[in-house]
C-alpha cells in the first residue's frame, strides 16, 4: 500500500529536479511549468477530498485521505496508460507493421 505513495513522491521530486537543472533563459518557462504542476495537484487534492467523506479530525482520517488521493492518481495513470497501449497496437495492426 505505501509503493504507490513512495513512486509518487520520487516522480515530483524527479521532475521537479529536472525542471529546476534547466538552463538560466528558460527561466520562465521553467517558472510557468512549475505553476501548472503546482495548480494540477492543488486541483486534483480539492476534487477527490471533495468527492469523499474524509474524517480531517483524526490522523487514521486523514492519512486514509492521503492514500485515497495517491491511489486515484495510480488509477488514473494506469488507465491513461493502458488506454495509450491499446492505441498503440491499433495503430500498429493498421500500418501492417511486422509483417
Amino acid at each position: 500500500m505505501v509503493l504507490p505513495i513512495i513512486v509518487a513522491i520520487v516522480v515530483i521530486f524527479v521532475l521537479i529536479i529536472f525542471l529546476l537543472r534547466l538552463e538560466h533563459h528558460f527561466r520562465k518557462y521553467k517558472m510557468t511549468v512549475l505553476s501548472l504542476i503546482i495548480l494540477l495537484l492543488i486541483i486534483s487534492i480539492v476534487y477527490v477530498f471533495g468527492t469523499n467523506e474524509i474524517d480531517y479530525g483524526s490522523y487514521k482520517g486523514i492519512y486514509k485521505g492521503v492514500l485515497l488521493y495517491f491511489f486515484w492518481i495510480f488509477d488514473l495513470a494506469k488507465s491513461v496508460w493502458g488506454s495509450g497501449v491499446e492505441i498503440t497496437g491499433k495503430v500498429i495492426g493498421a500500418i501492417g507493421f511486422g509483417k
